[in-house]
């Protein structure tokens, strides 16, 4: 008979630690935590026995890069929905955004505007 397999949560470094003193949510609702962590993942609980299930190893797929290693000029993984919604924010920053109250001439200097 075939037990049911842990459900596994990503989380930021450091919230397991701080999830460890909210005795509320301590337990992650029966689900086991991850971190990663210099190239390394680690878990919140011990997974080698949990519940009887004998895992020793465990496959992952990296998804989306740490954000710390794409330039200025890589393009986002993003899925269409996602990418409509982040036009729809970056348009609705730059709305609440004047424009700047100068002008350029021919000679390239900046001309404040006149009322």
């Amino acid at each position: 008979m075939l037990t049911a397999l842990p459900q596994y949560i990503p989380l930021q470094n450091g919230q397991a630690a701080f999830l460890k003193e909210q005795n509320l949510i301590n337990d992650l609702l029966g689900m086991v935590g991850y971190e990663v962590r210099d190239g390394y993942v680690v878990f919140t609980e011990d997974i080698t026995d949990a519940d009887g299930n004998n895992v020793n190893a465990v496959d992952m797929q990296l998804v989306v890069m740490d954000m710390d290693h794409y330039s200025d000029y890589d393009l986002l993984p993003l899925t269409a929905d996602m990418a409509a919604q982040v036009i729809q924010e970056v348009a609705a920053l730059l709305m609440q955004t004047p424009p700047p109250d100068t002008r350029v001439d021919k000679n390239e200097e900046i001309i404040p505007k006149r009322g």
